[in-house]
């Protein structure tokens, strides 16, 4: 049991570093210049539930309790909830001039941090990609377009939304990188060399046209699914070559 020891004493240094996070967020009351701090802060603290869920599944594999699940439980409520609150004071400070416009109301130290006005981001739903080339380019598209694109969103927020995205190969591509602000760009342009290749792209979608089936019998429905599936990778094969 000298393995499930030391995992539980790694996983209280996580948790006191949450409970660090919690009372930097409780102190902005009487320190409002603290909140300066705020972002560098934010993007330490995401880092945690990677870190947490990495440690409390090998927890979990020794030691299959209701006890461990309630710990897994108790730390992402306080997770959730802190990140939520640190993230609408983030939006309200990059929207005015100075700190003391925040409307932080007063807490008690034990009180939960109460932000004005709450602001919640949307879901984002992405399609999911994998290796196949003939996907690249509109996954590429509409990934620039709803997120590298976002300015709401941290640079490590966004590489969560991108490898939540991707399946099979493609994530393989970019398994290895830790979650972080930096490995954002690292893990897009991994992908734009693997995937935005216009030779592979093309000699994928000629293929694809000729392993289009023949008609064997005179039917409007097949030559109409023939037709849109000609000009559809003959337009793919053409946007491919503007790359």
């Amino acid at each position: 049991m000298e393995e499930l020891a030391l995992l539980v004493r790694q996983r209280g240094r996580v948790r006191a570093r949450l409970t660090a996070f919690k009372t930097f967020l409780a102190k902005l009351n009487d320190n409002p210049e603290k909140i300066v701090e705020i972002r560098s802060r934010i993007e330490k603290a995401e880092q945690l539930w990677i870190e947490f869920d990495t440690i409390q599944n090998k927890i979990e594999d020794i030691d299959d309790s209701d006890i461990q699940e309630s710990e897994r439980i108790t730390f992402e409520d306080l997770y959730h909830e802190l990140l939520s609150k640190a993230r609408t004071i983030s939006m309200i400070e990059g929207s005015t001039s100075s700190a003391t416009n925040f409307n932080i109301q007063p807490i008690a130290q034990n009180d939960p941090l109460i932000v004005r006005p709450m602001v919640k981001l949307p879901n984002i739903d992405l399609p999911k990609f994998d290796e196949n080339y003939e996907r690249w380019i509109p996954f590429r598209d509409l990934f620039e377009s709803l997120i590298a694109s976002n300015v709401v969103l941290l640079n490590v927020q966004k590489l969560h939304y991108l490898r939540s995205a991707l399946t099979g190969e493609a994530a393989k591509v970019i398994d290895s990188l830790e979650i972080s602000n930096d490995n954002y760009a690292v893990a897009w342009n991994l992908l734009k060399q693997r995937f935005e290749n216009k030779r592979l792209i093309v000699q994928y979608l000629i293929q694809k046209l000729l392993d289009i089936p023949a008609i064997t019998k005179e039917s409007h429905a097949d030559l109409r699914q023939l037709v849109d599936n000609i000009s559809q990778y003959t337009q793919s094969s053409i946007n491919s070559a503007n790359l």
